[in-house]
């Protein structure tokens, strides 16, 4: 196989490991998001483009920084759903684009500080069981990835 063919392998390979990071992410999300009585997430399958986006995002800056807190995550999500036109407000709207949780992280409900704190770890795990077969792409595709 050419030099080539490895970095293209490599590259199908990370992508569909973002891929399924997210959507396990996302998937999680959803089921956390139901416990507490939040029914506005839908499935993967039927989620839109740019819910899919903003979890890729989420996982891609988790593994950009390793050390990242659920305070900076959040405020990455924050800035993403800001620069994306969402607005804050009490009842969340996919088609308005407002959410409740574009607050500042000591503002946020405890159930959503909880959220933050237990899925982050989850794609920090999944890039250290696999970290390895990308180290060749030294992070050249990581802003590349795409719905």
């Amino acid at each position: 196989m050419s030099e080539t063919n490895v970095i293209e392998s490599e590259e199908l390979a990370y992508a569909m490991f973002i891929q399924s990071t997210a959507k396990a992410c996302h998937e999680a999300n959803k089921a956390f998001c139901e416990s507490i009585g939040d029914n506005t997430q839908v499935s993967w399958e039927e989620a839109s483009d740019a819910i899919k986006q903003s979890a890729f995002s989420g996982v891609i800056y988790a593994l950009e920084n390793p050390e990242v807190t659920p305070e900076q995550m959040h405020l990455n999500w924050k800035r993403d759903k800001i620069k994306a036109g969402w607005i804050y407000g009490k009842e969340k709207s996919e088609a308005a684009r407002i959410h409740p949780c574009l607050v500042d992280y000591k503002d946020l409900p405890e159930e959503q500080l909880s959220k933050t704190t237990s899925l982050l770890p989850s794609s920090k795990l999944a890039w250290k069981v696999t970290q390895r077969p990308f180290s060749n792409l030294n992070g050249k595709y990581i802003n590349e990835f795409q719905v």
